[in-house]
């Protein structure tokens, strides 16, 4: 069934009173460019099982309904397309780019089981109800940047992106083996022609039954120019048009036959203004009101930021950057080669990452930076293979285990309301030493508070020590001698137990001391009854005075104990004092 065909049908065929007009065609062969740009079709298209020899060009296109399911296409047109019900794309496969930049969707989108080569193009879009992608299989990335879908986006068992190859060839080409053929074609003197692999040609020479360059063979067309098979005799004679040229006049208006099109269309140079029939435009050049190549089309992808075709290397799997959502996305069991934007998306619902597998090893995986959640589900999510970026994003409740995030994180101005499952604090600290920012003061609050709110003071207090820590691996030699000695006598005020420990220990060994060599009084005939117990208090306590170390002067070893203890008794003070007020001022 010939495109053109198809494009008369819809545009000039009117329906009976009473009736409804519309377009269903199942199992063909569509030959040729169905071409409706800027075009108003009245009526619901459906186009299934079909397979496609070109392209269909839809863009600025409105229609009713249009359904494509499990058809075959080289590659989708369709940026700025309006919809006024539902697009489904359901199983279709289609080798290149999808292109629905800027489009408007009044209903769904359907692309359940769809085999989509090509990165999806889909900026700025709006689909005013839910995104069915479950099972969709894109190996060149799905662009969301900038869309808006009015319900939730379902992307259970996708597989977004493609694993990273190793270059095919990286042999240098003065180390060619020689059984194999450099990849620019053999060179005089190091592939002899008997050594030839089939199908390659040493430079200078012509295989038999093939033309010379710049030569055009009999029956068929020099390169860019219509094919050769189905067009009817005395159009364009085989030799009389120059290489990559053809004269006004020989291209009958709207009468081309489909099976003439090339694959990349006919460029404008080619063919006089007002003389290309429908569908002659290739995809890459602009049609008059279009954006001209280089420019940025309304929905398209802005300079910089463009998506790269499959296989390109640009590492994206899901761009959704400043994504807008109704509810949900649910991205259960989803497969995710390459990195996944989600800066600045408004999800108000949860976004399920159930039985996810996300993969960019040495790279950013998942950067959800700027981004307002209801709920995050990583639970039972495979361990992230690379970077998470979470940096000044908004999430009421956060549902991760302790090793999902296994690599690198970001977690600066990061906050939460709850974070689940409860675990000890050592799991959750093992994460946050893992933030490549370093110390992150916000981060350790963060937990803090959520185990405060839980109502376990022990493990806050767990977590407060552990920012100290982490903060006195900054500080310069001097400052770590001071917080190393807070850390051991009171834990810098959150281990008050500590204090009590060390104030026994040392009461205990100097009662004892004591107690088996009483000093001597200062003057025998004035002095109270000697104490070890209070002596040695006497000598902790800065401050207070139980008159026993001003009537005793012990001699030699004890005179150094002495020494000792009073000197202990003033750095446990003084740590006391600083590490408690440290933690009531947190408090």
């Amino acid at each position: 069934m010939r495109g053109e065909v198809l494009r008369w049908l819809l545009l000039a065929g009117t329906a009976d009173e009473g009736e409804v007009a519309a377009l269903r065609v199942r199992g063909a062969c569509v030959t040729g460019v169905l071409d409706l740009r800027y075009s108003e079709v009245p009526c619901p298209i459906v186009l299934a099982d079909c397979h496609f020899t070109e392209t269909p060009a839809l863009y600025g296109a409105r229609m009713r309904q249009l359904n494509l399911s499990r058809s075959h296409l080289p590659a989708l047109e369709a940026a700025t397309l309006h919809v006024d019900g539902v697009l489904r794309l359901t199983g279709c496969h289609i080798a290149g780019e999808t292109k629905l930049g800027g489009a408007r969707i009044a209903g769904a989108l359907f692309a359940d089981d769809a085999v989509l080569d090509g990165p999806v193009q889909l900026h700025h879009a709006t689909v005013q109800d839910d995104l069915w992608a479950i099972g969709l299989h894109a190996p060149g990335g799905l662009r969301l940047s900038g869309a808006t879908i009015g319900g939730q986006a379902n992307l259970i068992r996708a597989h977004l992106g493609s694993p990273a190859e190793p270059p095919h060839n990286s042999t240098p080409p003065a180390e060619t083996p020689p059984d194999q053929t450099p990849h620019d074609g053999a060179h005089p003197g190091e592939t002899p022609p008997s050594e030839t692999p089939s199908g390659e040609t040493p430079p200078g020479e012509t295989p038999p039954g093939e033309t010379p360059p710049g030569e055009t063979a009999a029956g068929e067309r020099a390169p860019g120019r219509t094919p050769h098979d189905g067009t009817p005799p005395g159009e364009t004679p085989p030799g009389e048009t120059p290489t990559g040229e053809t004269p006004p006049g020989e291209t009958p208006s709207g009468a081309t036959p489909p099976d003439r099109t090339p694959h990349d269309g006919t460029p404008p140079s080619e063919t006089p203004p007002g003389e290309t029939p429908p569908g002659q435009t290739p995809p890459g050049e602009a049609p008059p009101g279009e954006t001209a190549p280089g420019e940025t089309a309304p929905g398209e992808t802005a300079p910089g930021r463009g998506p790269r075709g499959a296989g390109s290397g640009d590492g994206m799997a899901l761009d959704a950057e400043s994504l807008s959502v109704g509810s949900n996305v649910l991205a259960d069991d989803l497969r995710a080669f390459g990195q996944i934007e989600l800066r600045g998306a408004r999800i108000p619902g949860r976004l399920v990452l159930t039985g996810a597998r996300l993969s960019h090893p040495g790279r950013t995986a998942l950067r959800a930076s700027s981004c307002t959640i209801g709920e995050l589900w990583m639970r039972h999510a495979h361990p992230v293979e690379g970077l998470v970026s979470v940096r000044r994003s908004r999430i009421d409740v956060l549902e991760l285990r302790a090793d999902t995030w296994a690599d690198g994180v970001r977690l600066a101005g990061l906050t939460y309301t709850a974070l689940n499952p409860p675990l000890p604090p050592s799991e959750r600290l093992a994460m946050l030493d893992r933030d490549m920012d370093g110390h992150v003061p916000h981060s350790y609050e963060q937990l803090a508070a959520d185990y405060r709110n839980r109502g376990d003071e022990s493990a806050a207090r767990t977590v407060q020590l552990a920012r100290l820590r982490r903060h006195r691996r900054t500080l310069p030699w001097y400052a770590r001698t001071w917080g190393l000695l807070q850390d051991v006598t009171v834990g810098y005020g959150y281990r008050p137990r500590r204090a009590a420990a060390w104030l026994v220990a040392l009461l205990t060994a100097g009662t004892l001391a004591y107690g088996l060599h009483h000093p001597e009084p200062l003057k025998a005939d004035e002095h109270p009854a000697f104490n070890p117990l209070f002596y040695t208090l006497d000598l902790l306590l800065p401050i207070i005075d139980f008159g026993q170390e001003r009537s005793f002067k012990p001699a030699g070893a004890h005179q150094w104990l002495a020494y000792a203890l009073v000197l202990l008794g003033w750095i446990l003070a003084t740590t006391i004092i600083a590490g408690t007020s440290r933690a009531l001022s947190r408090q």
